[in-house]
């Protein structure tokens, strides 16, 4: 494989955010993301003393965080609707 090649490295690289962009797609600043990751809620690294993390890592948080959500829902309903 040439590493000079962009369509194979695409191919087996995932892609990777930076924390500006990370913010950006979750629309929350800057520290919040810092928390979320140095806290471990989002799966990442650092590079030269900056964060990084895939887009799998981001898609992880984000179904996690559906989850928590739903299951919320679902307990409120439950709590509401007693024997159903």
């Amino acid at each position: 494989m040439d590493i000079h090649d962009n369509r194979e490295l695409e191919c087996v690289m995932p892609k990777l955010l930076k924390v500006p962009e990370m913010s950006k797609y979750l629309q929350c600043s800057r520290q919040q993301v810092l928390a979320l990751l140095g806290c471990g809620a989002i799966r990442g690294f650092k590079v030269a003393n900056q964060w990084r993390a895939t887009e799998e890592a981001m898609a992880d948080f984000i179904k996690r965080q559906e989850e928590l959500m739903n299951g919320g829902r679902k307990a409120e309903e439950a709590k509401d609707n007693p024997g159903q």
